[in-house]
């Protein structure tokens, strides 16, 4: 986390030092990421840096903190409108894409936090995965209890078939023109129909 020193600087110049270390780690996974070109771009001493933080895991899990909190902006009305099953889980996949689309940069932020290697940050990724799964299990135990999802269904299955298939919804879909961002949310709807024939309960 920062130190104080990071805190006690001026808006603008915490945005500036946000800014680099996003883009540094929206284009490199957690162990190729540099601190090096991070303050080559912000044209101040590697040594000004361990000012503001610890080292470049500190950074990181900053930078990572701050991309989910953006995006859980777009996703707290998912969860306060208490939908249907189904239907959360549509709005959940849309709200998700529209912070992709909006926040390119933190959205590449975390698919390359999902994607590290590094043994560093391997237990944040286990505990975060974990959490996710326990949730979504969670959410289909209910479902299944109100009769909507058919009770055979494993959730183990459900929940890889619908992590896969959202992740390829938003992530194989960046190129999307912005004209046509409106078609790919119909498309997402679309595709999550299909996966809910499967699952509800007949």
């Amino acid at each position: 986390m920062p130190k104080e020193t990071f805190r006690n600087l001026p808006q603008a110049k915490r945005e500036q030092i946000l800014d680099a270390a996003a883009r540094e780690f929206a284009r490199h996974p957690y162990e190729t990421a540099s601190l090096s070109r991070i303050v080559a771009v912000l044209g101040i001493a590697k040594g000004s840096m361990y000012q503001y933080f610890a080292n470049k895991q500190e950074l990181y899990r900053y930078v990572v903190e701050h991309a989910y909190g953006v995006k859980k902006t777009y996703l707290d009305p998912v969860w306060q409108a208490n939908l249907p099953f189904f239907d959360q889980v549509v709005a959940y996949y849309k709200a998700t894409y529209l912070f992709s689309r909006e926040h390119p940069l933190l959205h590449q932020v975390i698919h390359q936090f999902w994607e590290s290697r590094d043994t560093a940050i391997q237990e944040d990724i286990r505990s975060g995965l974990a959490q996710r799964e326990a949730d979504f299990h969670r959410m289909v135990s209910e479902a299944q209890t109100a009769g909507i999802i058919a009770g055979d269904i494993p959730k183990e299955a459900a929940f890889f078939v619908y992590h896969s298939v959202g992740r390829q919804l938003i992530d194989d879909f960046q190129h999307v023109r912005s004209q046509d961002w409106q078609d790919h949310l119909h498309f997402i709807e679309q595709v999550l129909r299909v996966l809910e024939m499967g699952l509800k309960a007949r």
